[in-house]
């Protein structure tokens, strides 16, 4: 029993450690683990701080709170052990949602509280709520669930107008536009490439393949459609 605790925390800690100087990680579910009142918190050493205080970033000062009174089993002392190894912070009992820490499992001998949700302490104060859902007759385990506010990232200017696609036509939209565009919807040409876009790509249309590419190719169609009957709307031209 001892040698499986071992091995499933330490297989996490290395794909944690894998993981994480690509990005933030979360870690979610049953991990059969009571911690009671352990903590997760790493108490940052004064002299370190004082001499590396940039390397460090702010630990999470915010108490977790819990409803569970059960002692911390073997494998929740493992999961705090990882916690405090990895950087990484518990959310139950600590955000919107579930500031009381609520328990997650019912059994026929009690409640507790193993299901978590863990998040990299640079990702703690992106959290925005965390909920443990009520209990359904489908599971003895509550679902838990978390809201994440998005990390925008700076893109390289360059980068990005060189992926951009050139904006679509944009047309003169008058009282008897509708009826053109509809007219030229049913013309020859147009009826034409519809049908052969729907013949062609309507297995790929149910399966989702290719949405991308198909959506581009019908968007030609309505264009096109649009150049037939309607007025192409010109460029404002900037002073200067």
């Amino acid at each position: 029993h001892k040698r499986t605790e071992d091995s499933i925390f330490d297989i996490l800690e290395q794909d944690i450690a894998t993981f994480t100087p690509k990005g933030h990680v979360i870690l979610g579910g049953d991990f059969n683990s009571r911690i009671g009142p352990l903590q997760d918190v790493t108490i940052k050493d004064t002299l370190d701080c004082e001499l590396d205080p940039v390397s460090l970033a702010p630990d999470v000062d915010i108490p977790r709170n819990f409803t569970d009174r059960n002692p911390a089993n073997s494998f929740g002392k493992c999961l705090i052990d990882l916690c405090a190894q990895s950087d990484l912070r518990i959310l139950n009992g600590r955000i919107l949602g579930d500031l009381n820490g609520r328990v997650t499992c019912y059994q026929p001998n009690g409640c507790s509280t193993v299901d978590y949700a863990i998040v990299s302490g640079s990702l703690f104060h992106n959290i925005n709520t965390f909920q443990v859902h009520p209990l359904t007759e489908f599971s003895d385990h509550c679902t838990i669930s978390l809201n994440i506010q998005a990390l925008a990232h700076p893109l390289d200017n360059q980068k990005a107008e060189q992926n951009m696609r050139p904006l679509p036509c944009r047309f003169v939209w008058g009282p008897d536009s509708s009826e053109k565009f509809i007219k030229a919807l049913s013309s020859p040409q147009i009826s034409q490439k519809l049908e052969k876009f729907l013949s062609v790509h309507e297995n790929a249309l149910q399966s989702n393949i290719k949405t991308n590419e198909n959506m581009r190719e019908f968007q030609n169609i309505l264009a096109l459609a649009g150049k037939m009957s309607l007025q192409v709307r010109g460029k404002k031209k900037t002073k200067g």
